[in-house]
Protein backbone atom coordinates (compact mmCIF):
# COMPACT_ATOMS: atom_id res chain seq x y z
CA UNK A 1 0.00 0.00 0.00
CA UNK A 2 1.52 3.72 -0.79
CA UNK A 3 1.16 5.88 1.18
CA UNK A 4 1.04 10.06 -0.47
CA UNK A 5 1.74 13.40 1.65
CA UNK A 6 0.61 16.31 0.16
CA UNK A 7 1.72 19.44 1.82
CA UNK A 8 -1.04 21.98 2.67
CA UNK A 9 0.14 25.72 2.45
CA UNK A 10 -0.24 27.19 5.74
CA UNK A 11 -0.67 30.68 4.89
CA UNK A 12 -4.45 29.84 2.82
CA UNK A 13 -4.55 26.27 3.19
CA UNK A 14 -4.61 25.67 -0.39
CA UNK A 15 -3.36 22.41 -1.53
CA UNK A 16 -1.78 23.10 -5.13
CA UNK A 17 1.44 21.52 -7.00
CA UNK A 18 4.86 22.92 -5.57
CA UNK A 19 3.97 23.71 -1.81
CA UNK A 20 7.11 23.33 -0.09
CA UNK A 21 9.03 24.29 3.63
CA UNK A 22 10.84 27.79 4.40
CA UNK A 23 12.65 27.59 6.60
CA UNK A 24 14.18 31.25 8.15
CA UNK A 25 15.61 32.76 11.56
CA UNK A 26 14.06 35.90 13.09
CA UNK A 27 15.52 37.21 16.45
CA UNK A 28 17.23 33.93 17.59
CA UNK A 29 14.34 31.84 16.69
CA UNK A 30 13.78 29.46 13.74
CA UNK A 31 10.77 28.87 11.95
CA UNK A 32 9.42 26.75 9.17
CA UNK A 33 6.21 27.05 6.95
CA UNK A 34 5.14 25.14 4.19
CA UNK A 35 3.87 27.88 0.92
CA UNK A 36 2.55 27.20 -2.27
CA UNK A 37 4.70 29.38 -4.92
CA UNK A 38 2.69 32.44 -4.91
CA UNK A 39 2.67 33.25 -0.79
CA UNK A 40 6.29 31.74 -1.66
CA UNK A 41 7.03 34.86 -3.70
CA UNK A 42 5.03 37.25 -1.37
CA UNK A 43 7.63 36.12 1.40
CA UNK A 44 10.30 36.27 -0.59
CA UNK A 45 9.36 39.84 -1.64
CA UNK A 46 8.12 41.01 1.69
CA UNK A 47 11.65 40.25 2.81
CA UNK A 48 14.28 41.09 -0.20
CA UNK A 49 15.09 44.60 0.89
CA UNK A 50 15.73 43.42 4.31
CA UNK A 51 18.23 40.22 3.33
CA UNK A 52 19.78 42.78 0.63
CA UNK A 53 20.47 45.72 3.38
CA UNK A 54 21.71 42.99 5.91
CA UNK A 55 25.01 41.16 6.86
CA UNK A 56 25.47 38.12 6.81
CA UNK A 57 26.25 36.90 10.78
CA UNK A 58 30.03 35.78 10.51
CA UNK A 59 28.99 33.14 13.63
CA UNK A 60 26.81 31.72 11.52
CA UNK A 61 27.22 32.04 8.07
CA UNK A 62 30.13 29.08 7.52
CA UNK A 63 26.91 26.83 9.23
CA UNK A 64 26.35 23.27 7.27
CA UNK A 65 24.02 24.16 4.45
CA UNK A 66 21.33 21.64 5.87
CA UNK A 67 20.98 23.18 9.27
CA UNK A 68 21.53 26.81 8.21
CA UNK A 69 17.84 28.15 8.31
CA UNK A 70 17.75 30.92 6.49
CA UNK A 71 15.55 32.82 4.01
CA UNK A 72 17.14 32.38 0.42
CA UNK A 73 16.21 35.31 -1.97
CA UNK A 74 17.32 34.47 -5.43
CA UNK A 75 15.75 36.21 -7.97
CA UNK A 76 17.93 36.32 -10.86
CA UNK A 77 16.10 38.90 -12.43
CA UNK A 78 16.88 41.53 -9.83
CA UNK A 79 20.20 40.77 -8.55
CA UNK A 80 22.76 43.35 -9.51
CA UNK A 81 26.05 42.30 -11.94
CA UNK A 82 29.01 41.40 -10.00
CA UNK A 83 31.26 44.21 -9.74
CA UNK A 84 35.16 43.71 -10.54
CA UNK A 85 37.65 44.60 -7.62
CA UNK A 86 38.43 47.93 -9.00
CA UNK A 87 34.85 48.84 -8.97
CA UNK A 88 34.34 48.12 -5.69
CA UNK A 89 37.35 50.00 -4.60
CA UNK A 90 36.28 52.79 -6.65
CA UNK A 91 33.10 53.12 -4.58
CA UNK A 92 34.82 52.81 -1.39
CA UNK A 93 37.31 55.24 -2.50
CA UNK A 94 34.32 57.86 -3.41
CA UNK A 95 32.20 56.84 -0.25
CA UNK A 96 35.42 57.55 1.87
CA UNK A 97 36.04 60.83 -0.11
CA UNK A 98 32.36 62.10 0.67
CA UNK A 99 32.10 60.94 4.00
CA UNK A 100 30.41 57.98 4.34
CA UNK A 101 31.63 54.75 6.56
CA UNK A 102 32.33 51.79 4.56
CA UNK A 103 34.66 48.87 5.76
CA UNK A 104 37.97 47.95 3.70
CA UNK A 105 36.52 44.60 2.86
CA UNK A 106 33.37 42.42 2.36
CA UNK A 107 29.85 43.85 1.28
CA UNK A 108 28.99 47.80 1.03
CA UNK A 109 25.42 48.71 1.69
CA UNK A 110 23.18 49.14 -1.31
CA UNK A 111 22.70 52.84 -0.27
CA UNK A 112 26.16 53.61 -0.19
CA UNK A 113 26.57 51.91 -3.82
CA UNK A 114 23.09 53.69 -4.94
CA UNK A 115 24.61 56.92 -3.90
CA UNK A 116 27.70 56.25 -6.23
CA UNK A 117 26.29 55.73 -8.88
CA UNK A 118 23.66 58.44 -8.74
CA UNK A 119 26.91 60.50 -8.24
CA UNK A 120 28.62 59.08 -11.32
CA UNK A 121 25.69 59.70 -13.27
CA UNK A 122 25.44 63.31 -12.81
CA UNK A 123 29.08 63.90 -13.06
CA UNK A 124 28.69 62.63 -16.87
CA UNK A 125 26.22 64.50 -17.42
Amino acid sequence: MAVVTTRVDDLDNDITDGVEEVKFMFDGVYFTIDLGPDNKEKFEKAIEEYINAASPDPQTRHANPGQAYVARVQHAANQEPKRSKEELQAIRDWANANGLQVAEKGRIAQSVVDQYEHAMATAKK
